[in-house]
Parts: structure tokens; C-alpha cells; sequence
């Protein structure tokens, strides 16, 4: 694995909700209806500092442009909505008259933010881009930036990446599908062990113990699901060596022939 440090971009995308009050007097939660606003930097880094110390976004200092845009954006989105938030079939001619907006983060957001020990350090880190590749020739590319780790992996086949800790911190567009009865990007943040007995518990511990004990123990192949006719391993993942945590990939192909957990 390599890692490459480049610098950070200035402006980024922020994700918000909102709950809105119409002149008429209907007051209706939107937070279910995700917006997003290109804004700078060292907007996001006021208005996440806001947040943190509890005060509502259109309360705090200094942002007024990006309040404005989201504001826009609000008035341009209601017009392809009902009132109840359900989609219309065509948009309204004339946008409708708003006594009051209310903006949050979503809830996912605040929970992340709230786990950091300091969100403002996190987002003034340089850009990391950190390269996997697999033992089949492929790579995947996880970028690091603000606070965020996003990958680039076109791979149809599932991928959930985890750290040591065994919480899950990707899954790819396969996965999601997949695990969709299970809670789907959902499953992110939570543990791996909690979707497995106590069996695959110490199995998937061992693996990981197997990992760290030589940068050559990298691959274990772990099951063959005949009825969709893959086969699922577990990858370690590292950072110059150093193992930093392991991701489950799935292949869909005839059976492995190595044997299950064959660690030594």
C-alpha cells in the first residue's frame, strides 16, 4: 500500500435539512429531504462550531451568503414539492410564500462530528489518498478529506471495510444492495461482530490476529456461498505495513479450492 499527501481543496459539498413554515401558518419537518450547498471551507468549520455549541445554523455569525443559498435552494425545491414533502407530478408555477426556514446537519453528520476530539484539527488536515491493491492485480483508492474517507471501487461484487475495532467504516454500492434487509449503508459505524454468533466472532478475531502477526499475512479465504456461487475472504488493510484494519471481499466465480482459514 501507498500513501500520497496532496493539498486540500477550498470550497466543499454540504449536505442539510430543513423544517419549514409556510406564510399560511403549516409548519412541516423536512429533515428527511437532504439539500446540499457548495460552500467554502472555513464556512463549513463556522457553522459546524455552531452546531457543536448548539446554536440554529441561521443563527450563526458570519455566514450569511451560505444561509441565502440554502435558502434558494429550499424555495427552488419546494416548488417540485407538496406540502407534505411528496413529489409533485409537475413543478408550481409560482414558489410559495415562507415565513420561516430552519436548517440543521443531519443526524448522521452530528453523531460523526460529535465522536471527533476536535473537528476543527480534522478538517484542516492535508488530503490523504491511500491505494489498496489486491492480490488479483486490481486496485481501490480511499480518499481522506475532511474528516471523511471516500473510495473509489467499481467492483460489482460486495465490499465492507472495517478497522480494528471491527466497526464499519465502507461499504460499496454491491454491499449495500446486498445487506439492503439488513439495515444497508446503515451497518456503517456499527460492529461487524453484531451480525455474527459467537463462533464467527473468534473466527474473525483470530484472522485479524493472524494479520498482525507478519506484514506477509494478508488474504484468508473464509466461505463459498453456493447458491450465488461466490466466494468471501478477508483482506487485511495497511498503512505502510502497519495493519490499520481488514475489508470482507466477496467473488463471485467455481469454488476456491484453498482450504477455509488456513492461516499457518
Amino acid at each position: 500500500m501507498k500513501l500520497f499527501l496532496i493539498g486540500g481543496m477550498e470550497d466543499l459539498n454540504f449536505n442539510y435539512c430543513y423544517k419549514i413554515t409556510y406564510e399560511s401558518g403549516e409548519t412541516y419537518d423536512r429533515r428527511r429531504n437532504e439539500l446540499s450547498v457548495e460552500i467554502s471551507k472555513e464556512d463549513y468549520k463556522k457553522i459546524i462550531t455552531g452546531v457543536l455549541q448548539e446554536r440554529p445554523i441561521d443563527q450563526i455569525e458570519g455566514i450569511s451568503d451560505v444561509i441565502d443559498k440554502m435558502t434558494e435552494n429550499v424555495e427552488f425545491a419546494d416548488r417540485f414539492m407538496n406540502k407534505n414533502g411528496s413529489l409533485r407530478k409537475t413543478p408550481l408555477k409560482k414558489k410559495r410564500a415562507i415565513s420561516k426556514l430552519e436548517f440543521f446537519i443531519p443526524e448522521y453528520e452530528y453523531r460523526r462530528l460529535k465522536k471527533m476530539k476536535d473537528p476543527i484539527e480534522t478538517l484542516e488536515r492535508p488530503v490523504e489518498h491511500m491505494t489498496v491493491y489486491r492480490n488479483d492485480g486490481s486496485s481501490v483508492t480511499l480518499t481522506a478529506e475532511n474528516g471523511r474517507v471516500s473510495i473509489v471501487d467499481q467492483d460489482r461484487a460486495s465490499i465492507v471495510i472495517c478497522n480494528l475495532k471491527h466497526e464499519i467504516i465502507y461499504m460499496n454500492p454491491a454491499a449495500v444492495n446486498s445487506y439492503a434487509k439488513r439495515g444497508g449503508d446503515k451497518l456503517i459505524g456499527r460492529s461487524l461482530l453484531d451480525c455474527h454468533n459467537q463462533e464467527s466472532r473468534d473466527k474473525i478475531q483470530k484472522v485479524v490476529d493472524w494479520f498482525a502477526a507478519d506484514e506477509s499475512h494478508n488474504l484468508v479465504y473464509t466461505f463459498h456461498n453456493e447458491k450465488q456461487n461466490k466466494d468471501v475472504y478477508m483482506v487485511a488493510l495497511r498503512e505502510e505495513g502497519r495493519l490499520i484494519g481488514y475489508y470482507e471481499k466477496h467473488e463471485y466465480r467455481n469454488a476456491e479450492t484453498m482450504k477455509q482459514y488456513d492461516l499457518w
